[in-house]
């Protein structure tokens, strides 16, 4: 697989942005291969997942999600399928009971451990169950580490006090070489300004579209608490590029979620809400991942993907953007 990292992408112009610089991942685009593969630098983690993550968690939560109800053949078939077009980055969590099938596909589609990054997340709250469910992980997984371990759904400004002793748990596995980075996933704003100043953190898993839809605050506020997480060193990924799928949805459901976000004081950015993506869910899906792949503090993102034909528009999708900003 032909991928090009920001160490590449820093030779290949000339040293005119120095490297200390974070680079859009638009910028990081230019080559042969789809965009939508190429290897980014993670913050300071040294982990370099690929621009896209495939998502497990599509209206997931207690063991479940589309995905499992998708079946299971198609689910595992799908994963292989991702890894075949050239994803590595696989967004897993223990709430969408997603492990066992990335084991199943691993195995028979013969992947390679080290290109994968295998993010999960957990929702234990003591030290002991954190330390039980990254060693589940690891066994359901048949591999010897994760690369990324996050405390799942933070929703209070207190989370670095009340967990406390799982950040501890997940330290000591670090330590133990059966985590790369840890982290937090974060679904309130508060959560998030801890979490971008706390030097515990390796990994913020946080929501951002030009929308809106289902973030924690406007859209210039979560993008400077973010860009501010990025300069702290934060790996930084993007989850919700689509408002879980409000984006993709009809003019009238649209319009509904821009309205709710404005009364939620979550403001979207108005000036990127053209007739053309009120009229076009095509137009929404580009503008949401061009706003992503244009933002400095966002280094990678995972899309929830179902079928196979999700993640060939997607991927198509993300080249389109790349090109027709001249870099690809």
């Amino acid at each position: 697989m032909s991928v090009l990292n920001r160490r590449d992408f820093m030779r290949s112009t000339a040293g005119v942005v120095a490297a200390s610089v974070a680079v859009p991942a638009l910028a990081q685009a230019a080559s042969a291969a789809p965009a939508a593969t190429m290897k980014v630098a993670l913050g300071n983690t040294g982990i370099e997942p690929s621009l896209l993550g495939m998502g497990t968690g599509v209206q997931g939560w207690n063991f479940d999600s589309a995905l499992i109800r998708h079946g299971k053949r198609k689910f595992v078939e799908n994963l292989m399928y991702a890894y075949e077009r050239g994803i590595r980055y696989f967004d897993l969590a223990d709430m969408y009971a997603s492990h066992r099938y990335m084991s199943l596909a691993m195995a028979e589609a013969k992947m390679d451990r080290s290109e994968l990054t295998l993010l999960s997340k957990t929702v234990s709250t003591t030290a002991k169950e954190v330390r039980d469910d990254v060693n589940r992980f690891i066994a359901d997984l048949d591999c010897e580490y994760m690369d990324i371990v996050l405390l799942h759904c933070m929703t209070k400004g207190d989370w670095t006090e009340t967990m406390a002793p799982c950040m501890d748990a997940l330290d000591k596995l670090k330590d133990e070489g059966k985590i790369r980075a840890v982290g937090v996933s974060c679904h309130n704003l508060d959560a998030m300004k801890n979490a971008v100043v706390h030097p515990w953190v390796d990994v913020m898993l946080s929501r951002i579209n030009p929308y809106g839809i289902k973030m924690d605050g406007s859209v210039d506020e979560v993008q400077q608490v973010l860009q501010t997480a990025c300069d702290n060193g934060k790996g930084i990924i993007g989850m919700k590029i689509f408002g879980e799928g409000i984006v993709t949805k009809s003019k009238k459901e649209f319009n509904q979620a821009i309205l709710q976000s404005n009364a939620e004081k979550r403001t979207p950015r108005m000036d990127l809400i053209t007739d053309e993506v009120r009229e076009s869910a095509d137009a929404r899906m580009k503008a949401s991942i061009k706003f992503a792949m244009q933002l400095p503090c966002v280094q990678a993102f995972t899309i929830g993907l179902v079928r196979r034909e999700e993640i060939d528009d997607t991927m198509a999708k993300i080249d389109e953007v790349a090109k027709s900003e001249g870099i690809a």
